[in-house]
């Protein structure tokens, strides 16, 4: 059976915003510790301005695509996925513009066996915060939130976790089971709504036995680190992913949200809790 990673079996996306190629941390730590892999991938721009790349030979064959609309992460995945499905690629590599790939995880990559388990549709590294003090992923739903899974043992998982777009190496068949990825979700909740659709789907999550380290900067604050407009993209997002689910998580996170009201009437900008107000009583 073939196992040996071939240039085309992988396809990777890297997602800029506002954000120029050469101060990306995922584009520089690539460049730094890639020495196993020829890639191929694209470079999806939803900046307002385009950038002047026409061939990224330094780390392989990349595309650049412009789009100043900025849809989001879901079209921009979408349009990976239809370039890996056109080079008959097998797995799609996620990748945000702010995290840090290690050796150990590229590594991964380039010794990945193809068949490690037939029902394995998603391999994702441990991502911690730049500090090494957080852990970001992988995660696990609880009482209406996510709870990072700290009680991590590295291969397939026997608990439905969940985890963060970059780093996740997910299976091309798998996505076009499940209708590529949800444009419900154009950002915020992405990620965990194709978790539970493995699971529904009753496949597995592998863990690899590596780290890499991700820029998550709301973790250090709300109010500072995401605008009202933006906050209300992310919480209508979560409200429509808790709906979808169990009856006794919607009404968790429902309760959860008071108490999110509670702190965010501690903020200088009311519009925090107001929108969770709406959140709050809506369906």
């Amino acid at each position: 059976m073939e196992s040996k990673i071939r240039r085309t079996d992988l396809f990777l996306i890297i997602v800029l915003y506002n954000c120029k190629l050469e101060t990306s941390q995922t584009y520089n730590s690539i460049l730094k510790n890639n020495s196993f892999l020829n890639l191929n991938g694209v470079i999806y721009d939803n900046s307002v301005e385009s950038q002047d790349i026409k061939i990224i030979p330094s780390i392989g064959d990349f595309e650049y695509i412009h789009n100043p609309e900025n849809p989001g992460l879901a079209e921009a995945y979408n349009f990976a996925l239809k370039r890996a499905v056109e080079l008959k690629s097998k797995w799609l590599v996620l990748l945000d513009q702010d995290t840090y790939i290690t050796a150990d995880y590229l590594d991964q990559l380039a010794n990945f066996d193809l068949n490690n388990h037939p029902d394995v549709v998603i391999n994702i590294p441990v991502v911690k915060s730049f500090d090494k003090e957080k852990l970001i992923s992988p995660s696990m739903l609880r009482n209406g939130g996510f709870k990072p899974f700290n009680d991590i043992i590295y291969g397939v998982q026997n608990e439905k976790i969940s985890g963060i777009n970059s780093g996740t190496l997910i299976n091309i068949d798998f996505l076009n089971s499940i209708n590529q990825f949800n444009l419900l979700y154009p950002l915020d909740m992405l990620d965990h709504w194709y978790f539970r659709e493995v699971y529904r789907r009753k496949k597995l999550v592998n863990i690899f036995n590596c780290e890499i380290f991700q820029n998550l900067s709301v973790q250090d604050g709300l109010e500072k680190n995401m605008s009202v407009k933006r906050y209300v993209g992310f919480v209508k997002a979560e409200n429509l992913f808790f709906r979808t689910d169990s009856l006794n998580q919607y009404l968790l996170y429902k309760l959860r949200l008071i108490f999110r009201i509670y702190k965010q009437l501690r903020y200088k900008n009311k519009g925090y809790w107001k929108e969770t107000l709406k959140i709050l009583f809506a369906k």
